[in-house]
């Protein structure tokens, strides 16, 4: 007579309850963690799984920072250069990012409106209008000029034009949406969730919610997906390791609030009286 099992323990880790066996990285995405009762799976069990039952985290990393070297705005007016914008990390939209430049001109003693941003929606590209005179500058260091779809080391428009709301369009596409999904990876197991042809430590993709910038995002799959843990962990322990929320493509996604994981292990042991073969260990 045999017999399956079942045995499921879970795991919650968060940011917001840190102690002296968890290290928090600088850019609050890597949560370092050194277990006191190590996670372990028996030798006996026919497999193991983890799966990522609901995670908590804001829709708030940057998209334009000084870590991205995207941050700084320069203008002519009448040919001469005034001095650069340092634009305040954040997540910005376009409109977004007009606002901040137009206090910023402000501030300045300028037209709010010196220089106006718009999205062509068809072609998914930014058209800027200028003031009499007034000249965007992307030859400068960390530039926001990519954001915007400006090409690098160019004037625009080339030449100062002496009338009011002159438009200019972008050079390419816009890319202020940096981030498509989020990703949760782990070195609990030595492969996760196969992407395309390689395994880069991945637990669970979250996909961003339409509106949510800014806002909490909340994942709670109807049906997780299951990670083969049974070679990782099977008759082993692993009592330190790291939780890290990344981006579509596995880098680290820096965040400014605090974020929690919930994980869950499985495992099924057989219980038989029966002669069986040796489990491949």
């Amino acid at each position: 007579m045999s017999i399956l099992l079942p045995k499921e323990r879970s795991y919650y880790f968060s940011t917001s309850n840190l102690g002296k066996d968890t290290i928090l990285s600088n850019d609050k995405s890597r949560l370092s963690i050194s277990l006191d009762t190590a996670i372990s799976v028996s030798s006996g069990a026919l497999n193991a799984s983890l799966s990522v039952q609901s995670a908590s985290l804001w829709h708030t990393s940057p998209n334009i920072s000084t870590a991205k070297l995207n941050n700084t705005f320069d203008y002519l007016i009448g040919g001469v250069a005034q001095p650069t914008i340092v634009i305040q990390d954040g997540l910005y939209s376009l409109s977004g990012l007009g606002g901040f430049l137009s206090k910023e001109f402000q501030k300045r003693g300028q037209d709010p409106d010196l220089i106006t941003f718009t999205g062509d929606d068809a072609t998914q590209t930014v058209i800027m209008s200028f003031k009499a005179n007034v000249q965007f500058d992307t030859s400068g260091v960390n530039t926001v000029a990519p954001i915007l779809g400006f090409a690098l080391d160019a004037l625009y428009p080339s030449t100062p034009q002496p009338t009011d709301d002159y438009p200019v369009y972008g050079t390419g596409q816009a890319a202020f949406n940096t981030v498509n999904a989020f990703s949760i990876v782990s070195n609990i197991v030595s492969n996760g969730i196969p992407v395309n042809n390689s395994g880069v430590n991945l637990l669970a993709v979250i996909p961003i919610p339409s509106g949510s910038v800014g806002r909490q995002v909340v994942y709670t799959p109807y049906l997780p997906t299951e990670i083969d843990a049974t070679n990782d962990l099977r008759g082993k322990r692993r009592s330190t390791f790291y939780i890290q929320i990344a981006d579509q493509d596995g880098n680290p996604l820096p965040q400014t609030e605090n974020w929690s994981v919930l994980v869950t292990l499985k495992e099924q042991l057989l219980l038989t009286n029966e002669q069986l073969p040796m489990l491949d260990v």
